[in-house]
């Protein structure tokens, strides 16, 4: 009998029950009248009886019947559902639902779920606020619950409905509403109290037993507290005692209300004791059964019931005086007995609630209810005091502070009592207040022993009050009273707390959600409705005035109980010290404390402890007002007077002996003691006195000192015996209290008394003692009498200062020393290998000596800053004593403090004794500061000096003419040796014994000091005639301030230019000198606007006079200016078109760079001033960024490649040199003419840079000049250090120098007016053409190209001295930045003209020729004038050939500089000629042109041996080279269309008999020679600036080279080792020429590197036809060497040189890069360094491959790239390029050789920008290194997408998803579009084949069989090519399943596992179609291979003639056909 699993649970199948659907069905619109159930109707009552729902709106009909389900969830979103209804809903559909609510809202409010309840009061107070007069029909039926939840447990609803109730009815109308429903209301709660069960309440059939007894137990809880709540809101209603009460008695005369007692809950019982407090008030209660119910209560089981049952308890006795006689000792069971019990047993456990109810309990009970009052009083008051000393078993310090402050306010309210005798007072303060005062002292318990000190006191403090008031008024019998409060409340009456009593147990255990309702229940504005402790009322209290109960005690009697206390207190204290310990003395002294200042403990708030929170008055307040009397009267209406010294001395004057004693034996103690105790007792003994200063207790002290008994006699005994000596103590802190004895003892001293305890002070006392003394003197400078002012102003005083000094001072040196025999005892004992002894360790003698120092340091400074003060001189002194009191220790305080600081501060100086000196400067600091503070000082001389000393510590010159630590390495070569001198230090002064702290404190204290000096110096001026007085002070000081001050000055900046001018002074040095002038000059700019108020400091007259003592002479400036380098002009002569006089370089070629950077120096200095104080003030001043830069190794290649991270914005980063020569060079000049392109030098001024707020420099234009000279000149000399790779660990602190200073000059120049401008660039254009060095000439040029837009050229020109010496060059100078061309040609035949009258010498036309070179260079040129110059060059050949070195040995011992010089400028004459007016020459001109050219590369040729050594001579090959490649761009241009112009009007034959005749034989040379240069150089053999240049003019020429004069070339042989056993597959001279070039990618100079990949790319196509040709195969060996059988050829090979190249720097640059994170931003690799080196080969070297890859056949291409899978190949160069990559890809510096479309169009973008437009000099800048990496991997992945797919699929998940991201925005966006555009352009030679683009992103390839197609639709992935193509839609009707999803897998395996292209994957798809639909016949009935219905192929085969038919057609035929035979044999099927 098997039951159907998969049946649904429902009967009948039907659906499964929905409390949604149901109620959506009983809520549709029908004739059926449904009711809402559950409300005291059945579910099958009549019809008639239930209200018909059906005019209620279908939404609020759907909740209501929602909020009758069973689940809470449901009832939850009903509510919500319902409240969002009647916020949106109009009036009219919340009317029809009204009539249905009440019973709704009577079920949920007493639902088990609390939040149904909540949401209920929430949705019921929103109804009604709605509906508002509309609810009155139904109060009586909402009322009874409404007020019963407001009493609920759960908070939350409490409030909620608490909330509603006063939002609806306002405070009047409340009392009214519950009076009109009163009688339903009471119906209600007897119901629920009387008839109601567990079982009535709730339904059993969906309840469980423990739910219906929880909502039973709530209920009762509610009602019964709504009893209370209901009473409390309805007395004051005039019907309350008529109507109401009777409703009540009834109730509470009830015999079952009264039995609530014995309920099993406790929370019943607790909440029935409360609601029996508030009916006790009223007449309605039954006393005797109230009496019953609360005796009951008092020993209930439960501990939770004992508070609120003595609150019942209070409230009754209170209230119904008369129950004592049944609760009384005439009854049975008296509650005096259980009272005692309960506290016997500790309270069990609920002493924070009933102890604060003892104290009003006490006040209410009678002595007629007490049989032997006094013995119940000591029975209870012993109970207390055992339970707080029993007070560790208390779970919280809590009940102990409560039962604590219990103990002592029932004390205090007792002994109101007379009855009471002495005896039981003597018993009650001796054993029990003196016990819990012993526990307090001698324990470290719970119990607190601050509060109870203050406990004691505050006891104290009542009965003296008390008994002075009734001495004062001994004929008033005042009236006792006492309070719960704390000892220092202002309360007159009893507070009755049961604010922590458990009044009633909240449902919900966690009431942290519940605090905002609580905090708005306490902000409601009637609380008479509050229902709870928790929620409303945080107390209730009930202000209780009893009448005294006996006549009131005497005075006397009170005064005894007083001296009591303390004798016991202080009894205690002395059996303390009997068996002292640190803990014990300190409570002693916590209690002296107190009792001195009792309101400053009372006060502080104890965490935890609540004893009687102040009264709050409300509702449940019963508030009793007896006229009769009162509690407290007057005992506390002067509790803040505690300190009031006559109620002090009533409290103690009679305890004096046991004060004294306690002083005597703290004393002793202290004397005799423990040595680690001596400081508590001093500290108990200061106490002592200071607390009873006035009773004298030091007389046990002055038995051995003879007193005359005179009044202060003794007082001045003790100090002078007794408080001075002890004023040696270590301790501060204690002397501190010892001073302020002394001081309050002082005070009561005769004068001369006085004096001569200071004067004893002065004589014996420490520093820390007489600072301690003098700062309480200064607190109390008001009270001070006159002999001690004079004592303060004494010249003692002042000797024993400066003798402290000195004593501090010296201490530090000895304690150095000291420290240095402990380490050399040390040492020897561990060399004799003896043990430590441990008593005396060095160490621990170390540390004492230098922690004494410190602080003696430190107090003889405040002591200083203390006596030096103004608030310390004589208040009465005029300005001259004043003056005179300062100068008598002043000038002394100065000289110790000038003589001991130290000259030197370096830490070689100080090895010994560098902690002593340090201490020493802080020192001198920390005074110094207190006397610069004194406008006196600036009187004495000293002061000055004392300035000039500390001024010179900031700039020692130990330390800033120390050499950096990195000019201690070895090196082999002088020039580097000297630049590591020269380093730009991070931290000048970093080798400073100083410390950063003090460091900085001295430098604060210098300029805060010059600051004041020069604005005194101002107000002296100022006032130097009006102030007759202070000339007096002036006089009498015997010093003029003005003198003074320019002395200072002088010597400060006398000392910083000196230091400035030091040869051993570095850069950084010079910046942080320049940064301490700055501060100086600013100061006087700032403090002397009183007399100069100018904004700009420059235009302030003593800004300029102190500036002038920082310029050097003009003969410090000619003499650094000679010892400049001359490899300044080496790009310019070598490489420029400019003719110098004399010939500045030095012959050698060799010339390393070395220079005094003398001049340099001093610029960085002057301009970082200058530039400062030319900023306006109201401007911020110009700070010089942290340039971005790199470190690179300098070492071979072996290094790893170091690469820096960090924004590019340095010049070193772009490739500044190559900028930086292109502008020397001259050759940007025609460029920036033509295109006005200001990216070739970037600091070029615009119009926005030029200031609004320009300046006039004045007298300063030379040095500004001076300025610009050197900022171009370090540059220069920078740059090319870092072209040559020399001392790279130094370059970032170089360029930091450059830029500072490249900064310091451009913002000068920015700032200057246009006059000043012109003015710079004048002196600049006379200095270059005096000059004979020819350096200015290079630093014109560079200011020309900067600010040509600003500088008038023409005036230049017209005002140049043509007969200087460099007259010419600046000339030339001019002339290429002339702004137009209008003149050039009037200037152009003038100085043809000249040139013609020079024919017969050419040495006499150098000049002219030179001039005109650079006239020609700017434009064309009419013909006559170039024939002319033609003639004349043709001339001086004729007549003087041999002056033009054709074919001749050019050698240093053969020619001479001026043979050469004129030889150079013929050449670049002729240049400028071809480059500009090639079609105005003849053919004559041309033959003799190119015959020269070829004789003076034969010259070249015959002198290359020389070429190394000799400088002149590599001028010659530069200026040669450059006009062979202009021939050769010439030539080549002709095969252009742009050049066929030009072709016609050149000779005929021109370009023919130059590749016959010419090209090859200058080519081959150069070439030649060009290759021997390169080899000097990467030799690294005394690398140079000069071969630097040399060979980069070279670079620019052989990238002019054709392919077939490379080919055809005469290179020297050079093969490689492993290529000696390979098969040679290339010919000779390709393969040496493949050699050369692979080596050249490697060469240290970058442009050698850019030239052999430019040759390499135009020789690639014929390497690869050759090594195509040849079959390239791999030939593989066995270990042995011999070649493996039918292993012979493996794969075809790429040349192996490059892939050795590859290998070769692959492993090099991926070592490097390890360290940096995959596209981790920036990789910046330093241009001239060995990591650029390697980097750019590697990346150049594949670009080389994959160009070599695409020259290669298409099908054997990749059996040629196979080999790179290899993993240190491909795989290791995706890896390198990960971290090269940029993180944006526009060139930061635009490539101006590159002249693609790409970049014409603007479209400047590294990825879209081939490199076969890299130009050789780009190569050396860093943004190659970014451009090669773009354009590899994006070529990587069009070529090889498998390889790369499968290298990204093995990364990490991190990494992986870095790629994709930056590949989907860069890279694939570019792939795609090229994958998408072949698509497009791809037409099919077939026509079953059609590809086409749909989308972005989708392809289409649809493939066609007769009718039938095949369509598939693939989907580009967006990261394409690390993501193959998906198939994402396919059509295959008429192929089976199983066949279609094998094509499908075919396809995806093409598409994901070829490195080919989308488009040949669709072919290779085609062609396997092709193949399979190729064999298959048609059906023979329709004849088509497809059918046209069901596009299937033929698949019914006959079994005779093996023909197949399809399926369909057969049925066909068979179905008209009368016989089943086969169409096609006629044979039976």
């Amino acid at each position: 009998m098997g039951k159907d699993k998969h049946a649904q649970r429902t009967k009948g199948n039907q659906k499964p029950s929905s409390s949604v659907r149901s109620a959506e069905l009983l809520g549709g619109i029908g004739n059926n009248s449904v009711g809402f159930l559950g409300f005291g109707m059945g579910a099958n009552a009549p019809s008639s009886l239930l209200p018909n729902d059906n005019c209620v709106t279908q939404d609020f009909r759907l909740a209501l019947r929602k909020m009758a389900k069973k689940d809470a969830i449901t009832k939850i979103k009903a509510l919500q559902e319902f409240d969002e209804l009647i916020k949106s809903e109009d009036m009219s559909s919340i009317k029809t639902a009204l009539p249905f609510w009440p019973r709704l809202y009577c079920k949920l409010s007493l639902d088990i779920e609390k939040k149904v309840r909540e949401s209920a009061q929430v949705c019921h107070g929103h109804l009604a606020l709605k509906v508002s007069k509309l609810l009155a029909p139904y109060l009586c039926s909402l009322v009874p619950c409404w007020l019963l939840a407001m009493c609920d447990p759960y908070i939350a609803a409490a409030s909620a409905a608490t909330h509603a109730f006063q939002n609806v009815f306002s405070e009047d109308k409340r009392p009214g509403v519950l009076f009109h429903c009163s009688k339903e209301v009471v119906d209600y709660i007897t119901d629920n109290l009387f008839r109601q069960t567990a079982d009535t309440l709730s339904d059993p059939k969906t309840t469980t037993p423990v739910e219906r007894e929880d909502k039973y137990i709530r209920v009762v809880c509610s009602t019964l507290e709504s009893i209370s709540l209901l009473l409390r809101l309805t007395q004051s209603h005039p019907g309350y005692e008529t109507q109401l009460l009777p409703l009540v008695t009834n109730l509470l005369h009830e015999p079952q209300f009264w039995k609530i007692h014995k309920h099993p809950s406790p929370k019943v019982r607790s909440l029935f004791y409360h609601c029996v407090s508030e009916v006790t008030s009223s007449s309605a209660c039954d006393i005797p059964a109230a009496c019953q119910a609360v005796r009951a209560g008092l020993c209930d089981v439960d501990a939770a019931v004992l508070p609120p049952a003595y609150t019942a308890l209070l409230h009754l006795a209170h209230k119904h005086p008369l129950c004592w006689e049944e609760l009384g000792c005439s009854s049975k069971k008296p509650v005096t007995e259980r009272l005692l019990r309960l506290m016997s047993d500790g309270c069990r456990g609920v002493a924070t609630d009933v102890a604060p109810l003892l104290l009003p309990l006490l006040a209410v009970i009678p002595h007629s209810a007490l049989t032997q009052p006094a013995e119940f009083y000591s029975k209870l008051l012993q109970a207390i005091a055992n339970n707080v000393l029993r007070c560790e078993i208390f779970k919280s310090q809590q009940e102990v502070a409560v039962l604590q402050q219990t103990l002592f306010e029932c004390v205090r309210l007792l002994s109101k009592d007379a009855t009471l005798d002495r005896d039981f007072w003597h018993n009650v303060i001796t054993n029990m207040i003196g016990e819990v005062i012993q526990l307090a002292i001698r324990t470290t318990r719970q119990l607190d022993s601050c509060a109870t000190f203050e406990s004691v006191v505050s006891l104290s403090l009542f009965w003296t009050r008390r008994a002075v008031k009734q001495f004062a008024n001994s004929s008033t019998d005042e009236g006792v009273g006492i309070t719960a409060s704390s000892a220092t409340s202002n309360d007159n009456s009893i507070a009755i707390n049961t604010a922590n009593s458990p009044c009633r147990v909240s449902e919900d255990s966690d009431s942290k959600d519940t605090d905002k309702v609580n905090a708005d229940d306490h902000d409601s504005k009637d609380t008479d409705i509050s229902k709870s402790d928790d929620c409303v009322n945080t107390s209730r209290t009930s202000l209780i005035s009893i009448p005294s109960k006996t006549e009131a005690v005497s005075a006397n009697f009170t005064q005894d109980l007083n001296d009591i206390l303390w004798n016991v207190c202080f009894t205690q204290c002395i059996l303390a010290l009997e068996d002292p310990n640190r803990f014990q003395l300190q409570q002693i002294c916590l209690l002296l404390r107190i009792i001195q200042n009792p309101k400053s403990h009372t006060n502080s708030k104890k965490s935890g402890v609540k004893f009687a929170p102040s009264v709050t008055k409300s509702p449940t307040d019963i508030i009793y007002n007896t006229s009769n009397t009162s509690i407290l009267t007057d005992e506390r209406d002067q509790s803040s007077q505690g300190g009031d010294r006559e109620v002090f001395n009533s409290q103690f004057q009679n305890c004096v002996d046991s004060v004294s004693k306690l002083v005597t034996d703290s004393y002793k103690l202290y004397k005799n003691g423990e040595s680690d105790l001596k400081i508590n007792y001093l500290k108990l003994f200061a106490e002592l006195l200071t607390v009873f200063e006035e009773f004298e207790p030091y007389g046990g002290l002055l038995k051995d000192y003879e007193t005359s008994g005179d009044d202060g006699e003794s007082c001045y005994m003790f100090v002078l015996h007794v408080l001075v000596p002890e004023l040696e103590h270590c301790d501060y802190g204690v002397q501190c209290v010892l001073a302020q004895v002394l001081q309050s003892h002082l005070l009561r001293l005769m004068p001369g008394q006085q004096m001569l305890v200071m004067e004893a002070i002065l004589r014996t006392s420490s520093v820390e003692a007489l600072r301690a003394v003098l700062e309480k003197q200064q607190q109390h400078k008001g009270q001070l009498p006159d002999s001690v002012r004079a004592w303060l102003s004494s010249a003692p005083l002042g000797a024993r200062l400066v003798r402290l000094l000195k004593e501090a001072l010296a201490l530090t040196i000895a304690l150095a020393y000291e420290r240095q025999d402990i380490a050399n005892e040390e040492r020897r004992r561990r060399a004799r290998g003896k043990q430590r002894r441990e008593d005396c360790s060095g160490e621990e003698l170390e540390e004492e000596s230098v922690l004494v120092a410190h602080n003696q340091r430190q107090h003889l400074v405040a002591l200083v800053q203390m006596v030096l003060a103004a608030e310390v001189s004589p208040h009465n002194a005029s300005p001259v004593q004043a003056f005179q009191f300062s100068s008598n220790y002043i000038s002394q305080i100065l000289v110790v403090l000038h003589t001991s600081l130290p000259t030197e501060l370096h830490v070689l100086h100080h090895e010994d004794s560098a902690s002593s000196t340090v201490s020493n400067v802080e020192l001198v600091v920390q005074l110094a500061t207190t006397v610069f503070s004194s406008n006196d000082c600036w009187h004495l001389q000293h002061t000055y000096r004392l300035l000039h000393s500390l001024f010179l510590m900031l700039c020692p010159e130990d330390l800033i003419l120390a050499l950096s630590s990195s000019s201690q390495k070895n090196d082999d070569e002088e020039s580097q040796k000297e630049l590591h001198s020269h380093v730009d230090q991070s931290i000048v002064l970093e080798n400073t014994i100083l410390p950063p702290r003090v460091a900085d404190a001295l430098r604060d204290l210098v300029f805060l000091a010059f600051s004041k000096l020069v604005a005194f110096v101002v107000r002296d001026e100022q006032s130097k005639k009006t102030s007759t007085e202070d000339q007096s002070v002036k006089e009498s000081g015997n010093v003029n301030i003005g003198v003074e001050y320019n002395k200072c000055l002088k010597g400060i900046f006398e000392h910083i230019i000196l230091l400035v001018g030091n040869q051993r002074c570095s850069y950084g040095s010079a910046l942080y000198l320049a940064e301490l002038s700055n501060e100086l000059l600013m100061i006087i700019s700032n403090e002397g606007t009183g007399v100069d108020d100018c904004d700009l400091p420059l235009d302030c007259d003593r800004v300029r006079e102190a500036f002038d003592l920082l310029l050097p002479s003009e003969g410090c400036w000619a003499q650094w200016e000679a010892l400049m380098s001359p490899i300044y002009l080496a790009p310019t002569v070598l490489l420029g078109p400019y003719n110098f006089r004399r010939c500045p370089l030095p012959r050698n070629m060799r010339e390393a760079i070395s220079w005094d950077d003398s001049y340099t120096r001093a610029a960085v200095f002057l301009s970082t001033v200058l530039a400062r104080i030319s900023t306006p003030k109201h401007l911020p001043s110009t700070t010089t960024a942290a340039t971005p830069h790199t470190t690179a190794t300098s070492s071979g290649g072996s290094e790893a490649v170091d690469a820096g991270v960090d924004s590019t914005s340095s010049t070193t980063v772009h490739g500044g040199v190559q900028r930086l020569l292109d502008i020397m060079e001259g050759y940007h000049i025609t460029k920036n003419n033509e295109e006005d392109d200001s990216s070739s030098c970037p600091n070029q001024l615009t119009d926005d840079q030029i200031m609004n707020e320009q300046i006039s420099l004045g007298p300063y234009i030379r040095l500004a000049c001076v300025c610009v000279h050197a900022s171009y000149y370090l540059e220069t000399m920078v740059q090319l250090s870092h072209a040559l790779n020399l001392q790279q660990s130094t370059a970032s602190s170089l360029d930091s120098v450059v830029e500072t200073l490249s900064e310091n000059t451009s913002t000068l120049i920015a700032r200057v007016n246009r006059g000043n401008l012109q003015q710079v660039s004048k002196v600049v254009r006379d200095l270059a053409a005096g000059s004979e060095t020819g350096l200015w000439c290079v630093t014109l040029m560079r200011l020309l190209a900067d600010y040509k837009k600003h500088i008038n050229v023409d005036k230049l020109m017209d005002g140049l001295d043509l007969q200087a010496f460099n007259a010419t060059a600046v000339r030339q100078v001019l002339l290429e930045y002339l702004p137009t061309t209008i003149g050039v040609s009037t200037l152009l035949e003038t100085e043809v003209s000249r040139l013609s009258t020079l024919t017969d010498d050419p040495f006499s036309g150098v000049d002219v020729l030179s001039v005109v070179a650079s006239l020609l260079a700017r434009g064309p040129a009419p013909v006559p004038v170039v024939h002319a110059v033609m003639d004349i060059i043709l001339h001086w050949w004729k007549h003087a050939d041999s002056v033009f070195l054709f074919a001749a040995d050019v050698s240093v011992n053969s020619i001479t500089a001026d043979d050469l010089t004129v030889v150079l400028c013929v050449v670049r004459a002729l240049r400028a000629l071809l480059k500009h007016h090639v079609t105005q020459l003849t053919a004559l001109h041309w033959e003799r042109l190119l015959c020269a050219t070829t004789s003076w590369v034969q010259s070249l040729q015959d002198s290359s041996q020389s070429l190394e050594q000799d400088s002149l001579l590599g001028s010659f090959v530069c200026a040669v080279a450059s006009l062979v490649a202009t021939i050769e761009n010439i030539m080549q241009n002709l095969n252009d269309k742009a050049g066929a112009a030009i072709r016609d009007r050149l000779p005929e034959k021109l370009q023919q008999e130059w590749q016959e005749f010419f090209s090859s034989f200058l080519h081959t040379t150069l070439l030649t020679l060009y290759v021997k240069v390169e080899g000097w150089y990467r030799s690294g053999s005394g690398r140079s600036v000069l071969q630097y240049c040399v060979c980069r003019d070279l670079c620019r020429y052989a990238a002019t080279v054709p392919v077939r004069d490379l080919i055809q070339h005469t290179l020297p042989p050079l093969h490689h080792q492993e290529d000696i056993d390979q098969q040679q597959n290339l010919p000779d001279n390709i393969q040496v020429l493949l050699n050369h070039l692979c080596e050249g990618l490697l060469s240290p100079h970058p442009s050698v590197s850019g030239c052999s990949h430019k040759l390499l790319q135009r020789v690639m196509p014929e390497v690869m036809k050759e090594w195509c040709s040849s079959g390239s195969m791999v030939i593989h060996k066995n270990a042995e060497g011999d070649v493996d059988d039918g292993q012979q050829l493996q794969q075809r090979s790429l040349p192996p040189v490059l892939i050795r190249l590859i290998k070769q720097c692959g492993p090099v640059v991926s070592t490097a890069l390890d360290e940096r994170s995959v596209l981790g931003g920036w990789c910046v690799v330093v241009p001239h360094t060995d990591s650029h080196t390697y980097t750019v080969a590697y990346c150049l070297a594949w670009h080389i491959v994959f160009l070599a890859l695409q020259y290669c056949d298409e099908n054997a291409m990749h059996d040629y790239a196979a080999g790179l899978k290899s993993p240190e190949l491909l795989p290791q160069l995706l890896t390198v390029l990960m971290r090269l990559l940029p993180p944006e890809h526009s060139f930061p510096v635009p490539p101006a050789s590159c002249r693609c479309n790409s970049c014409v169009s603007g479209n400047n973008n590294m990825i879209n920008t081939s490199l076969s437009h890299l130009s050789p000099n780009q190569c050396a800048s860093s943004y190659v290194v970014w451009w090669a990496s773009s354009q590899l991997f994006l070529q990587s992945m069009k070529l090889f997408p498998y390889w790369v797919r499968n290298w990204y699929n093995t990364q990490s998940k991190k990494n992986s998803d870095l790629i994709s991201t930056y590949t989907t925005k860069h890279f694939s966006p570019v792939v795609i579009n090229e994958e998408l555009g072949a698509i497009i352009d791809y037409k099919s030679p077939d026509d079953n084949v059609k590809v086409k683009v749909r989308s972005q992103r989708e392809v289409i390839a649809t493939y066609t069989i007769d009718d039938s197609q095949l369509v598939l639709t693939l989907q580009l992935p967006a990261n394409l090519p690390l993501a193959p193509a998906v198939m994402v839609h396919s059509e295959h009707a008429g192929v089976s399943p199983k066949l279609w999803e094998g094509w499908k897998n075919g396809l995806k395996t093409v598409l994901s596992y070829r490195n080919s292209p989308l488009l040949a994957s669709l072919k290779v798809w085609k062609q396997n179609l092709d193949q399979k639909y190729q064999g298959v016949e048609p059906c023979y009935i329709c004849y088509c291979i497809m059918h046209n219905n069901n596009h299937t192929l033929p698949s019914s085969q006959c079994r005779t003639c093996k023909k197949k038919f399809h399926s369909a057609c057969l049925y066909q035929w068979f179905l008209t056909s009368p016989h089943s035979n086969c169409p096609l044999c006629r044979s039976v099927w």
